[in-house]
């Protein structure tokens, strides 16, 4: 059977934009995490989305600090995800579905529809899963990592 030249160049070049994206998170010194689109893309401002559950297990696998570092972002926001949940009325922590440098939800109301050039209402904002995704990717680093330390620092904090 003949390589899939093309499936190991695609996979190779998202490889490269993981490290690239997340590379200075390595130090641990970055209250950061990998921004949608990594580091090429306009089109969501550099918020941090709930897209992290497809890079956690390469990264937590491959490149545990970078991992470390992403679930410690989200850990620092725990109070304004408990907050926005208890302003709607729920228990627990409620993450942004895009988070803003402070925690808080940065979703915009209106989206520019390109087929229509109208602006629609965007209620993307009320995406409730990413608080899942977020002790899913926890458990995962766990599960690979076995780090205590973090996990009774921050990872017990955040849904692990």
């Amino acid at each position: 059977m003949a390589p899939d030249v093309t499936s190991q160049k695609l996979l190779r070049v998202n490889i490269f934009q993981l490290y690239v994206s997340g590379a200075a998170l390595a130090t641990g010194d970055l209250d950061a995490s990998i921004g949608a689109r990594g580091l090429h893309g306009e089109a969501y401002r550099g918020h941090i989305f709930w897209d992290e559950i497809y890079m956690m297990p390469y990264l937590a696998a491959h490149a545990p600090a970078v991992a470390k570092a992403m679930l410690t972002y989200r850990a620092k926001r725990l109070p304004q995800a408990q907050q926005a949940a208890r302003e709607l009325g729920y228990q627990g922590a409620m993450y942004p579905w895009q988070s803003g440098a402070d925690g808080s939800e940065q979703s915009q109301r209106l989206h520019l529809n390109p087929l229509t050039n109208q602006f629609d209402p965007d209620e993307s904002n009320r995406q409730r899963h990413v608080s899942l995704a977020i002790a899913y990717n926890v458990w995962l680093y766990d599960h690979l990592n076995q780090d205590a330390e973090f996990m009774q620092t921050s990872g017990e904090k955040n849904g692990g």
